[in-house]
């Protein structure tokens, strides 16, 4: 008797517990949005969202891995093998994507007792992915023609669902399709490769910065030691067209003064003209403008007989 009163109360609360699983509960609470996420989550990560991304992404790595700078094909053979390792990933979790449910509506009970809800799921890149994702497109958008449109950083779904209630809530059905699922999918992939894909383009562009750098600063000690030699040049020929001009006779000098006078002015106008014109750098504009002041004091010197 003992013996069928316990088997007959172990049979009740196992009534209970299945009462309770199916217990209707608000589409409004906390349970009841995280169970639509992770029915989001886990039917975006399950569907064929990352397909046509691999193939592209890798083709492009495996090109500049055969046929890229020789210093970076490794980084690239590398960011290929690890592209592959996360193509081959699935990862449902809430750090790919940030999820938001919103205007969630309680449509009341299901014969059965679940709950049955309709709400807006917002699927945004988190924080930290937006700048690789943007880095990105703007790279395949630049280099590659992609279409910048093809690499969203925002998804919004609506849907109907019912949320089982219990410890742990959870959508036991939806009419979220996988073509509505896709795009939340291919956000948390792209969340996952874009830093992978842009790492060896980063090592590339930083090298690059580094030469430009070191070409600048090349550039820019010649350009002092070319106008340190230009202003000595300069200083030369100006002391011996002076000397010129002291070696003539005084009547010599009286009756050149006017000629003189005109052609300095001459000479200081047409050099800072051609200095003007030759760079709008104002460094190198100089250098031009005392080369040519040198060259004209030479000639005049001659001229005088110096």
């Amino acid at each position: 008797m003992a013996l069928a009163l316990l088997v007959t109360s172990l049979g009740a609360c196992g009534d209970l517990e299945k009462a309770a699983d199916k217990k209707e509960v608000a589409c409004k609470s906390s349970g009841a949005i995280a169970a639509l996420k992770r029915h989001v989550l886990q039917a975006a990560m399950t569907s064929d969202s990352r397909a046509g991304i691999v193939g592209d992404l890798g083709n492009i790595l495996r090109y500049q891995a055969e046929n890229g700078p020789e210093d970076f094909r490794s980084s690239f053979q590398s960011a290929l093998v690890e592209l592959q390792q996360v193509s081959r990933s699935v990862d449902p979790t809430t750090e790919l994507v940030a999820l938001n449910v919103s205007d969630v509506v309680e449509r009341g009970p299901s014969e059965t007792g679940e709950s049955l809800c309709w709400a807006r799921v917002q699927a945004d890149l988190p924080a930290t992915a937006v700048m690789p994702v943007a880095d990105m497109s703007q790279l395949l958008a630049g280099s590659y023609s992609w279409d910048p449109g093809s690499l969203a950083e925002s998804v919004s779904i609506e849907l109907f669902y019912t949320v089982q209630g219990g410890s742990r809530p959870s959508v036991i059905e939806s009419d979220l399709a996988s073509a509505d699922a896709m795009p939340v999918g291919k956000l948390g992939y792209l969340v996952q490769v874009a830093p992978v894909f842009l790492r060896p383009f980063e090592a590339m562009r930083k090298a690059e910065d580094a030469r430009e750098r070191e070409l600048a600063a090349a550039k820019s000690r010649v350009i002092e030691l070319t106008l340190s030699e230009a202003r000595l040049a300069y200083a030369q020929s100006d002391a011996a067209l002076n000397a010129a001009w002291r070696d003539l006779a005084e009547s010599q000098r009286k009756s050149l003064a006017p000629q003189q006078r005109q052609w300095l002015r001459s000479r200081d106008a047409r050099c800072d003209l051609l200095g003007k014109e030759y760079s709008g750098d104002a460094t190198e504009s100089e250098i031009v403008k005392l080369q040519c002041m040198a060259q004209a004091n030479v000639a005049r010197t001659s001229a005088l007989g110096g």
